[in-house]
């Protein structure tokens, strides 16, 4: 198991074995890519900078990840964004 993993048990926040974003999540993802921030995804996107945070949120917890970086890194090695 590696480090990540195990941070992730210790906080009780292990992440779904095969999660589900949504395309918008996706979306909030590719730009995070980009280090963008909440203000500038919202631009992007056509929504708040509250909105979103709301999506990193569910991001985080699906993918088991403390910070932007760690979500695009799951992400990117899951192969949910390109």
């Amino acid at each position: 198991m590696n480090v990540r993993l195990k941070a992730a048990e210790a906080r009780g926040n292990m992440p779904e074995s095969n999660p589900e974003l949504t395309d918008r999540e996706k979306d909030v993802l590719r730009c995070l890519k980009h280090c963008r921030t909440s203000r500038d995804i919202g631009r992007t996107l056509g929504i708040s900078g509250r909105t979103v945070k709301f999506h990193l949120g569910n991001i985080f917890r699906k993918l088991g990840a403390e910070s932007r970086a760690q979500a695009v890194a799951a992400a990117l090695e899951r192969k949910l964004i390109d």
